[in-house]
């Protein structure tokens, strides 16, 4: 394992815990990058056929891309869905997280439970960064939109509820689900 000491002389007890820990902080985050580029990757676009001019790839997933904002626009829940996903992690142009989580409110709200699914994850990513200063409506929200994925048999939301309920207060919980009753719930930027 390359290192470079803490301090001089860094052969004591800690320093080689604290690299330690700073080695799996490394790989965690990296596994977590490459993860969420595999999750979200661009799934509109067709692979080119043999023998196909690539420098045109561009322009076609443009205007795929188009093509999915005009149908989810008009209301189409699978484009508005489609169009969170690929607007999803920040990477490349376009690609941010407020965007991404307005058009998967839109599908969401809908009734698309995989996009509950995806809105559960953002609110939970944004109480994972926001810790230890957390705002506690992340969580909320996060047990909202799982709560509605799961209703609607989407396993993982299902336990990613279960996971987040043992860390609310009855409080929040009952917020959750008094949302859920009354078909209201957080709106969307």
């Amino acid at each position: 394992m390359i290192g470079l000491p803490l301090r001089e002389g860094a052969k004591h007890k800690g320093g080689t815990t604290m690299r330690l820990g700073v080695y799996a902080i490394v790989l965690l985050a990296g596994s977590s990058l490459s993860a969420c580029s595999w999750w979200h990757r661009d799934t509109t676009a067709e692979p080119a056929p043999p023998g196909a001019d690539l420098s045109l790839k561009q322009d076609v997933d443009w205007a795929r891309r188009a093509q999915l904002r005009q149908r989810a626009e008009a209301g189409d829940t699978e484009a508005q869905y489609q169009l969170g996903i690929a607007r999803c992690c920040g990477f490349g142009p376009g690609r941010t997280e407020p965007k991404a989580r307005r058009w998967l409110c839109r599908a969401a709200i809908h009734g698309h439970r995989d996009a509950q699914y995806e809105l559960g994850r953002t609110y939970g990513q944004q109480m994972a960064k926001a810790r230890p200063f957390s705002l506690s409506q992340f969580i909320v929200y996060a047990h909202y939109w799982y709560s509605l994925a799961a209703a609607q048999g989407h396993g993982p939301a299902a336990a990613y509820r279960d996971k987040l309920e043992r860390d609310m207060t009855p409080r929040q919980i009952a917020r959750s689900r008094a949302w859920q009753a009354q078909g209201t719930g957080p709106r969307c930027s």
